[in-house]
């Protein structure tokens, strides 16, 4: 097998299409994805595994970045897509070769079910299980193939009961528009006092995300009866697949179990769109509890995932990179 870079504009329109033949595809590793992350300083490399036959087995989006002394990081979320032993001597000389450096971080975050398999196959070939973490690795899915009945009779009693409170305050539920993105914004920055929360967007990285995934967002508000919004939602679509990605909600917001409409409207936009599957974005049943006990509510299965590694040409360099990281992850808490 070999590993070849393809040009960016040659598989704009099949980058994605190629993608969606791998079970485990995921929007993080899609060419939207990588163009909006071009506006955050990142370079995104897209690379492609092929075997004898000249037949795709492994793709991936690599996020690419030089840091001072000639520091290369190569970050793939959501991949590689694929056959993971790809990722081996070949696919590290092709990069090093490629971008004409020594030095390089690499770290990926697999979508891929774990298994002891590919744990065992990795450690092998020299990769390290991150033990700083920049996601979670358990996520929690819902079946969307099921009836609407039976969709919600698998949520819990109590997350039924809190749906129906929910549909006795005067409210309205509609899509979201840019003339919305500074009052989500001051949603976000309203849950800041009773949530650690790592990331709020700003008006510019919203416009920036609308740009580029436009038909592949689903963004929900909630609004009172004094026409304010107190809560929204919103998921990323691609193929049958789709992603919680944002989601926020005032005090107001939650008095009113805006929270559980929300959902249950977004899902069933969802199977109008004929997504099946519905990520519900990670759990964290340490630090989080609140959050997972909502999001298990639903009746979703919680699915474990192969998660974060990393690789470096030296340990040294493994260890300043963690160290960043770690530093990074402080500031944001």
């Amino acid at each position: 097998m070999k590993w070849k870079l393809v040009d960016n504009d040659a598989v704009h329109s099949s980058w994605n299409k190629n993608l969606q033949t791998f079970e485990d595809y995921n929007f993080y590793q899609s060419f939207q994805w990588g163009e909006y992350k071009k506006s955050f300083a990142w370079d995104p490399q897209r690379w492609v595994a092929l075997d004898d036959n000249n037949k795709i087995i492994s793709m991936l989006q690599g996020l690419f970045r030089v840091l001072p002394l000639k520091i290369g990081i190569f970050w793939i979320p959501g991949g590689p897509i694929g056959d993971i032993k790809t990722l081996n001597d070949h696919f590290f000389s092709a990069v090093s070769k490629t971008m004409g450096l020594r030095n390089l971080y690499y770290r990926f975050s697999s979508y891929k079910t774990c298994n002891s398999l590919n744990i065992s196959y990795l450690e092998r070939i020299g990769w390290k299980h991150s033990s700083l973490k920049v996601g979670a690795e358990s996520s929690l899915v819902i079946d969307l193939s099921i009836s609407e009945k039976n969709l919600l009779a698998n949520c819990s009693k109590n997350w039924r009961r809190n749906l129906k409170r929910a549909e006795r305050y005067e409210h309205y539920i509609s899509h979201c528009s840019k003339y919305d993105f500074e009052e989500l914004t001051s949603v976000y920055k309203s849950m800041l006092s009773f949530k650690n929360i790592s990331k709020v967007y700003n008006t510019i990285e919203w416009e920036e995300f609308f740009t580029y995934f436009k038909e592949n967002i689903i963004l929900l508000k909630y609004v009172n009866d004094k026409g304010k919004i107190v809560a929204f939602r919103g998921c990323v679509i691609l193929g049958n697949k789709g992603w919680d990605f944002w989601a926020a909600s005032s005090s107001e917001g939650r008095k009113l179990y805006a929270s559980n409409i929300l959902l249950w409207t977004l899902l069933l936009q969802c199977r109008l769109r004929n997504i099946l599957f519905y990520d519900l974005g990670g759990v964290d049943t340490s630090n989080n509890r609140g959050v997972f006990n909502f999001k298990k509510g639903t009746g979703a299965s919680e699915v474990k995932y192969l998660g974060e590694w990393e690789c470096a040409s030296s340990k040294r360099l493994m260890q300043a990179i963690n160290i960043a990281i770690g530093l990074r992850k402080r500031f944001y808490r």
